[in-house]
C-alpha cells in the first residue's frame, strides 16, 4: 500500500525532473524494490501489511511493516510445498 503522502513525493519527484511517465514508473519500480527481494522472509514471518511511506519514496527508508497476530506463521518448508504444488499445477 502506497500512502497518500508517498504518491505525492513521487509526483514531486517526477515533475522536479520533468521525467513523465518512464520516471513515475522509476520512482515506483525504486520503491517497492526495497521488499520485493524480501516478500517470501515477509511471508514467512506474518506481514499482513507494507506501507510504502514518503520517506521510502525520498530516502529509501524501510517501509512500515505489520504483523497481524492473527496470521499463522509459515514455516519455509511448508512455503516450499505450496510453491512447488503451484508450479506443478501450472504445467
Amino acid at each position: 500500500m502506497f500512502s497518500t503522502e508517498a504518491i505525492e513525493a513521487v509526483l514531486d519527484m517526477t515533475c522536479a525532473e520533468k521525467t513523465g511517465a518512464r520516471g513515475l514508473r522509476s520512482a515506483l519500480n525504486k520503491a517497492l524494490q526495497i521488499v520485493s527481494w524480501r516478500i517470501d522472509q515477509l511471508e514467512l514471518a506474518g506481514a499482513s501489511k507494507v506501507e510504502i511511506t514518503a520517506e521510502t519514496v525520498r530516502n529509501c527508508q524501510e517501509p512500515i511493516i505489520s504483523y497481524d497476530p492473527k496470521i499463522e506463521t509459515k514455516t519455509k518448508s511448508s512455503l516450499l510445498r505450496a510453491k512447488s504444488f503451484e508450479y506443478v499445477s501450472a504445467t
